[in-house]
């Protein structure tokens, strides 16, 4: 039987909009933030905020789950994820923009303050309307194709903004007066034009009756406790690789971002290419977006995203040699090309959680899409956090010093060898994850276990 319809075609780009706004202040604050802070605050250590970073990921994972489980038990006339995402959408970009005016007072303030404002926009406010905002998908229709088709145009227009930041940053904060001022006043306009698209996504969309998504209302003496939800959703087998999935699936665009920007600068010696080498590997990502509903309906989501994952990771190997051996022009192609079977991933992150969903409803009679679809948001902030404290780590690690004109020859081997090395660590991790993410075949076995 053909299945129901219920987005119109416009719907599409208002609601994926959202994505989008959010894109926009995270994708600039995982790509830059360290870049600006030991360019203009020169008396903080990189590497203490690239830990700083990475602790304030500890409030996310159990920010995640709490407000999973506060939206699962949400009453309102809008819905249980629509007001969150309203609610949440200008303090988002408040704590964002924040993150860019630390005092430069030397010691521990400006560490303090980092860390308070890197907390309320990761694990408070972007918790909320991330959360909230990837949940509507399974709220909004109940039509696989449309998940596909959502996320499919969603990352379409993602990428091309991501390509406009990447390869347009540089440019708008040289023309700005490329001092601390303009890196702030760039901050500003991302974020103001995000707020504004992510809240059109809400006003444009409705989340469908409970009647419509097939799920009876529970009276609200009877709704479970956070304990009896958490234990629901821990007891689901593929909660966790859906975590690593999500974290994994980002980490590839994250953190190659993160230490492209310095590997140009150090190795390649012209920060500059770092503008046209993003865009390049991100219209890469492209193609197969468009194809990637085609794929999904013809070969199952968990097939496309094994082939793909192999096929990156095997780029990845044959990108070493060629970047070693002094061949730019042969790994620039190979850097890029790994990067393709990306436009057939990513779609499939919000294609997998409906069934990930499914899965618990099946086997303990509760949906859950709050507590679950915190995977896709867990796993997108760890690898935001771990994209963006990576550098820091690195750069201390391997003795770069911003003041130098001329890099140490430990620095440049040291920024080589994680820059050809961590993807292909990344890409076997990923391969394992995504053969243990078959959902499709758990259903099928839960279902006739249960004799459904």
């Amino acid at each position: 039987m053909k299945e129901k319809r219920y987005l119109k075609t416009w719907q599409y780009f208002t609601f994926t909009g959202g994505n989008v706004g959010m894109a926009m202040p995270t994708n600039f604050i995982s790509s830059f933030i360290i870049f600006f802070y030991s360019s203009f605050y020169m008396g903080l250590d990189v590497g203490i905020i690239g830990t700083l970073m990475l602790m304030a990921k500890l409030f996310d994972g159990v920010s995640d789950i709490i407000f999973g489980n506060i939206m699962d038990r949400c009453s309102h006339p809008m819905g249980k994820a629509k007001p969150w995402v309203l609610r949440g959408a200008i303090p988002l970009g408040i704590t964002g923009i924040l993150l860019f005016f630390l005092p430069n007072s030397g010691g521990w303030v400006p560490y303090a303050f980092f860390f308070l404002f890197y907390v309320l926009y990761n694990a408070v406010f972007y918790t909320m309307t991330n959360l909230a905002y990837n949940s509507m998908f399974a709220l909004v229709t109940t039509s696989s194709a449309e998940v596909v088709k959502m996320n499919s145009i969603g990352y379409v227009i993602v990428m091309l903004v991501n390509i406009l930041i990447n390869a347009g940053t540089l440019g708008l904060v040289k023309a700005l007066g490329n001092d601390i001022a303009a890196w702030r006043i760039t901050m500003i306009i991302y974020t103001t034009v995000g707020v504004i698209l992510l809240i059109i996504s809400m006003l444009t969309v409705k989340e469908l009756s409970s009647e419509e998504l097939g799920v009876e209302e529970t009276p609200e003496e009877e709704v479970a406790s956070f304990k009896e939800n958490l234990k629901s959703a821990v007891k689901n087998p593929y909660y966790g690789w859906a975590i690593l999935f999500n974290l994994f699936n980002n980490l590839v665009i994250t953190g190659s971002t993160g230490l492209l920007l310095y590997f140009c600068q150090i190795n390649l010696g012209d920060i500059n290419i770092y503008s046209s080498l993003s865009a390049v590997y991100m219209f890469a990502i492209i193609p197969l977006l468009f194809v990637s509903p085609a794929l999904v309906r013809k070969f199952s989501v968990y097939k496309v995203n094994l082939i793909s994952s192999l096929i990156m990771l095997i780029l990845s190997v044959a990108a070493i040699p060629a970047g070693m051996s002094g061949n730019t022009t042969v790994f620039y192609v190979l850097f890029c090309l790994r990067f393709v079977p990306m436009g057939a991933l990513m779609p499939s992150t919000m294609a997998i959680l409906p069934s990930v969903v499914e899965y618990s409803r099946i086997q303990t009679g509760k949906r859950l899409e709050g507590i679950l679809y915190s995977s896709a948001s867990i796993g997108y902030k760890l690898a935001a956090g771990i994209g963006s404290a990576m550098p820091g780590w690195i750069l201390a690690a391997i003795g770069y010093s911003a003041s130098a004109t001329v890099q140490s020859e430990r620095a440049v081997n040291g920024m080589a060898a994680f820059f050809y090395g961590l993807p292909v660590v990344i890409g076997i991790i990923m391969l394992v994850v995504y053969y243990k993410l078959d959902v499709e075949k758990g259903i099928e076995r839960l279902k006739k276990e249960k004799g459904m």
